[in-house]
């Protein structure tokens, strides 16, 4: 099981990695932005969240001085998303809003902070990926022994629907819908292999957001019978 959440989380930061952005200012301010999205991942899963289309995304920002946070509480903050004004207010040092472009485009945000010392502009790329389904398999190498029980779960990332019950599953052995004893997970009878062919299962995984239907994601891997 750990070797599988360990191969899960080194595969989604392959897919995605966003460090934190220091953007260097005047009179030696920095301002550093962070943003955090409000979707869909398991408790256990030690990376950055995603964001997705129409996922609600909260950003912050901060003024640093010679390693210290700036108060910046009457400071007056404007927020600009892909070069259209959001939000201004003194104090104001974050925003909340549904990312609406689709995978791939990503939005780039503005920060205007209006310090007496003179304005510092912020410009952070905020990127936008797809929902994904991840395949667990508790099993070294995918290999499992003729004459056992599989326990495979399909496990939801970045979907906008941050309930589990609020997702369709399915996982197909080899091309055939099979019945789940959970929302997510799979109970399969292994029997003895009677030729080559079916020492090797293809497992599909399809997750699909029931409020959203536009809104899913499928993969698959394959399960080695020995």
């Amino acid at each position: 099981m750990q070797l599988a959440k360990i191969a899960t989380f080194l595969l989604l930061i392959g897919f995605f990695f966003a460090p934190l952005k220091i953007v260097s200012a005047q009179a030696g301010d920095s301002a550093i932005v962070t943003w955090e999205a409000n979707n869909f991942y398991p408790a256990d899963f030690e990376g950055k969240p995603q964001t997705t289309f129409r996922t609600p995304i909260t950003v912050s920002v901060e003024v640093v001085r010679a390693g210290k946070l700036l108060n910046i509480t009457g400071t007056n903050i404007a927020w600009y998303v892909d070069d259209s004004f959001m939000d201004e207010g003194v104090g104001k040092k974050s925003i909340t809003f549904n990312t609406r472009n689709v995978y791939g485009e990503g939005h780039l945000l503005k920060i205007q902070i209006e310090r007496t010392e003179g304005t510092i502009e912020v410009i952070e790329r905020i990127p936008v990926a797809k929902p994904r389904v991840v395949i667990e398999i508790p099993y070294l190498n995918s290999i499992i022994s003729a004459q056992s029980k599989a326990t495979i779960k399909a496990i939801p990332y970045f979907f906008t629907n941050t309930l589990l019950s609020g997702l369709k599953f399915s996982l197909d052995i080899n091309g055939s819908r099979q019945s789940s004893i959970g929302d997510n997970v799979l109970s399969l009878n292994i029997g003895t292999p009677q030729a080559a062919s079916q020492q090797t299962l293809l497992v599909t995984g399809t997750i699909q957001n029931n409020i959203s239907q536009t809104e899913f994601s499928n993969t698959y891997t394959k399960l080695y019978i020995r």
